[in-house]
C-alpha cells in the first residue's frame, strides 16, 4: 500500500517538473491541477478542508477498500484517498521545522489574494500557526505554516513583491 502512495506522489512530482521544463523551453505549458493525499479519516479531513479553507466537494467514490473525495480550492484540487490498511510514517509527525529537513515532498502552499485577511480568518477559526507572520525574511518570502488534522503541513505564502 505504501508503494502505491509513493507512486502517486512520484508521478505528481514528475508531472509538475515536466510542466516547469516545458514552460522554460517555450513548449506548450501543462497546468498542474491537483495533488493526491492518503488519509486516515476521510470524513474529518473533508469537513476540515471545507470549514477551514472553504473547499468545495467536486466528487466522491466509495468501495470496500477505498474511499475517495476530490475537493476544490480555487482552480486547484486535492484528491483524498482513505485506503484500507494504509498507515502514516513516524517522520510525518515531526514538528514543522524538523519536518522541513527531510528530503522529498514537504508541504502544500496556498497564496491567497489577501494574505492578511485569510491569516486573520484562520486565526479566528483557531488554526494553530507554527511561526509568526514576521518570522520569515520578508525580502525573500512571507510565509506562515500550519497543519491539517492529520498533520500534513500547509503554508500560507505571500510574495513580497506583491
Amino acid at each position: 500500500m505504501k508503494k502505491y502512495c509513493l507512486v502517486f506522489s512520484f508521478v505528481s512530482l514528475l508531472y509538475a517538473f515536466g510542466a516547469f521544463a516545458q514552460l522554460k523551453s517555450g513548449e506548450p505549458f501543462l497546468k498542474v491541477t491537483h495533488i493526491t493525499i492518503s488519509v486516515n479519516n476521510l470524513d474529518s479531513m473533508r469537513q476540515w478542508y471545507i470549514s477551514m479553507l472553504n473547499a468545495r466537494v467536486i466528487r466522491e467514490r466509495h468501495s470496500d477498500t477505498l474511499q475517495y473525495v476530490r475537493i476544490g480550492i480555487g482552480d486547484f484540487f486535492i484528491d483524498m484517498l482513505q485506503i484500507t490498511g494504509s498507515q502514516r510514517e513516524p517522520y510525518q509527525d515531526l514538528p514543522v521545522l524538523q519536518h522541513m529537513k527531510i528530503q522529498g515532498f514537504r508541504h502544500l502552499v496556498f497564496e491567497p489574494e489577501n494574505f492578511e485577511k485569510v491569516y486573520s480568518d484562520l486565526k479566528a477559526k483557531r488554526i494553530a500557526f507554527y511561526n509568526d507572520q514576521d518570522v520569515s525574511n520578508k525580502t525573500i518570502t512571507h510565509s506562515v505554516f500550519f497543519k491539517d488534522p492529520e498533520g500534513n503541513v500547509l503554508e500560507l505564502h505571500k510574495d513580497p513583491a506583491q
